[in-house]
């Protein structure tokens, strides 16, 4: 035992580079005595996890006692020369032990290859209270010199063999939220932008960066970074990115005008990470505006309006038995405007509503009268043609025959004609829908379209041919040029 207390030595396979790991808390390797002796009286252990081999660990010589990773060695000595470095060691019992390293880490399997197996206790000690007493209670300040952040904890997180890790909790005290950051860098990148304005083009402050707001998947980088944002025209406050909150405020103070439109509007601000604040020039009203489609939508509201299909006529038959009959507007409670015809055979209600024509068709005449659906026609802006369909039909079977309905003198019924080429399977909403029969953009001059209903009397196909004109009324003509 006395033998095994007086001597020792690091039997190894594939000495592991702590250095890497350790850095500058690993013992160095040198045969300088002078840079040695500053790490007498120092403490220094084995490394946890150090190698998965018995090799790999460090031995004492002529003996299978091996160092052990949860004890502590105190170094009392140093000695080197061209080819050896010895260190004397001792524990907390008083045993004492001696290490040979080979100075040239020729794999000699009588010696330690490296100095590096050993981890410097007391200087890494050192060095994490320094790290306290330097970043502990570190403060950022915003822009009127309130403090606005405060590093208020260091824990050091282990993992694997790599050395205990900082990790950095920081408190925000405008908004009492706590965050972790993984190195001072990343504390002072994040925090120290709290209280930096946000410029628009014309380098006016329209925010200010009031805060943190959150970390998106734990990442510290500021392309996922949000920030609380501070908007200096209401005060009010939303998060975003930085680059975000640059981009957006690039746009304060742009002036945006439209030739049908008496005013212009300027936005003045942003509400949230999702709207402008946006400025009617002319009365000084506000209102919201999507951050992403403001000059494609800003207009919106003054263009805002419906098409109206105005029955203009309807073409009698030919047949000198059929008096040519008035139309006239109906009043009626819905904002759709109602048109009826009244001629000595029929009298219908009609309206078009953009995806069909809905009717009431009574027979007046002396004789029962025969829509003959399989002949009827739709007519659009263009002069293209096409069939409608009416109730019951369903719409996959829009192309198929459709049997006439009969009216018996004096009934009536109520019906509608759905042109056939509006008419699609949507993918998206897994079921048949009706697409409008105007177009989806204000247009003053439409044109007309026309719905032909064969009318069979007696033996006689007569046809009825109803002729709207198509309007786009605006909601707000008092806005605009004309």
């Amino acid at each position: 035992m006395k033998k095994l207390l007086l001597s020792a030595a690091l039997l190894t396979m594939s000495i592991i580079s702590y250095s890497q790991v350790y850095g500058e808390f690993s013992l160095p390797h040198t045969t300088s005595i002078e840079k040695l002796s500053q790490f007498v009286g120092q403490r220094v252990k084995v490394p946890s996890n150090y190698g998965g081999d018995i090799h790999d660990r460090v031995r004492f010589e002529s003996s299978d006692f091996y160092a052990k990773e949860d004890v502590i060695y105190t170094i009392e000595k140093v000695k080197a020369n061209s080819k050896v470095i010895t260190l004397y060691l001792s524990d907390t019992k008083g045993n004492k032990f001696k290490t040979k390293i080979d100075a040239y880490k020729r794999h000699n399997y009588n010696t330690m290859t490296t100095c590096e197996s050993f981890f410097l206790v007391d200087k890494y000690n050192d060095y994490v209270i320094n790290l306290r007493k330097k970043y502990i209670d570190y403060k950022f300040y915003d822009e009127s010199g309130k403090v606005c952040a405060q590093v208020i904890s260091i824990k050091f997180d282990e993992v694997g063999n790599s050395l205990p890790q900082p990790v950095y909790t920081v408190q925000c005290s405008m908004f009492g939220n706590r965050f972790e950051c993984k190195s001072f860098e990343e504390v002072n990148r994040i925090f120290s932008k709290i209280g930096e304005p946000i410029l628009n083009a014309t380098n006016d402050t329209v925010a200010v960066i009031a805060g943190v707001a959150e970390y998106i998947d734990n990442k510290y980088s500021s392309d996922v970074l949000k920030y609380r944002i501070k908007n200096c025209y209401d005060r009010s406050y939303f998060n975003a990115t930085k680059g975000e909150a640059e981009k957006w405020a690039l746009n304060v103070g742009r002036v945006y005008t439209h030739p049908r439109v008496k005013h212009s509007y300027k936005i003045i601000g942003i509400e949230s990470n999702t709207k402008y604040i946006v400025l009617n020039t002319n009365t000084n009203q506000r209102k919201y505006c999507d951050i992403n489609n403001t000059e494609k939508y800003i207009f919106n509201e003054d263009l805002s309006g419906n098409y109206v299909s105005i029955l203009s006529k309807v073409e009698k038959p030919s047949n000198p038995a059929i008096r040519y009959g008035k139309t006239k507007t109906v009043e009626s409670n819905s904002d759709i405007t109602q048109y009826s015809y009244v001629d000595n055979v029929i009298d219908i209600l009609i309206v078009g509503d953009g995806e069909k024509f809905s009717f009431i068709l009574k027979n007046i005449s002396n004789n029962s009268i025969k829509i003959i659906w399989n002949e009827a026609v739709f007519v659009d802006f263009n002069g293209s043609t096409s069939k409608v369909i009416h109730s019951g039909i369903k719409y996959a079977q829009r192309e198929g025959d459709q049997s006439a309905t009969t009216i018996i003198k004096g009934a009536k019924i109520e019906d509608v004609a759905v042109p056939t080429c509006n008419i699609r399977y949507s993918s998206v909403l897994k079921e048949w829908v009706e697409d409008s029969m105007y177009p989806t953009r204000p247009n003053e001059n439409l044109g007309q379209i026309r719905l032909m209903l064969p009318i069979q009397i007696k033996d006689v196909v007569n046809e009825y041919v109803f002729v709207f004109d198509v309007k786009y009324v605006y909601n707000h003509p008092e806005v605009l040029v004309y």
